[in-house]
């Protein structure tokens, strides 16, 4: 670029020099008419030739312009001027096209962030709305598998072999409820049957119980899967028909 403005600023430089030279020489044969009029002594017809003399200075000059411009040197820098402008060219191409790649891979970046971060939103939300729903309400959309079994009344570690079978994790979630209010009987078989869990290697057997009062009362102590995956056992009265 320093090259391209250098012959730039050359070119006028000559030019003006050139002009200077010629000028100089159209005084001189200015003032040499007029001294050659006085000589003379002829009035009007001096005027006329000093006219013509100027005239031909300028078109003498013009000529002189026009062969500079044709001369091998302007013509070489107009060459290098004329390269530099392509050359240019060229370079603010090549930073278009490199700057509209650079672009779209920005806008993909930013589209492949944007999917992730909705994918992660509505993620989480649905997490979040099922926290705050009831487990028997948010497992609905589950597909639930029931389980049903009985446990003997004198349970031990080795007679509930069925419970065992069917809930492997030992971190199952275990609670005894009652079906009516509790006697001591039932209160003695609950202690039962904690221990028995207890040794089977069941670590979340809950203490606490509910008690019910359904209008049919089954006969044995059985179990039952829950909807949020915890167990209950239904101990009713001994005396239970």
């Amino acid at each position: 670029m320093m090259e391209k403005m250098k012959y730039r600023i050359l070119i006028p430089v000559v030019l003006l020099f050139v002009f200077a030279c010629n000028n100089n020489d159209m005084q001189r044969t200015t003032d040499a008419a007029k001294d050659s009029t006085a000589a003379t002594g002829s009035g009007t017809g001096g005027v006329g030739s000093s006219k013509q003399t100027d005239t031909s200075a300028i078109a003498n000059i013009s000529k002189k312009i026009e062969s500079i411009k044709d001369s091998p040197i302007v013509k070489k820098i107009d060459n290098v001027v004329q390269k530099a402008d392509e050359k240019t060219k060229a370079v603010i191409k090549d930073v278009a096209s490199t700057s509209k790649k650079v672009v779209r891979k920005m806008d993909s970046t930013i589209a492949a962030k944007k999917d992730e971060l909705t994918a992660a939103k509505k993620e989480n939300t649905a997490t979040t709305d099922e926290k705050l729903l009831p487990a028997s309400v948010a497992d609905n959309t589950k597909a639930f598998a029931p389980k049903y079994g009985l446990i003997p009344r004198d349970a031990t570690e080795n007679n509930i072999t069925s419970f065992k079978n069917a809930f492997p994790d030992k971190q199952t979630l275990v609670k005894i409820n009652f079906d009516a209010e509790p006697d001591a009987e039932m209160e003695a078989t609950k202690v039962l049957i904690i221990k028995a869990m207890k040794k089977a290697g069941y670590t979340n057997v809950s203490d606490k119980s509910t008690i019910y009062h359904p209008t049919r009362m089954p006969k044995d102590i059985h179990y039952e899967l829950q909807r949020d995956g915890s167990v209950i056992i239904w101990l009713q009265p001994a005396t239970a028909q």
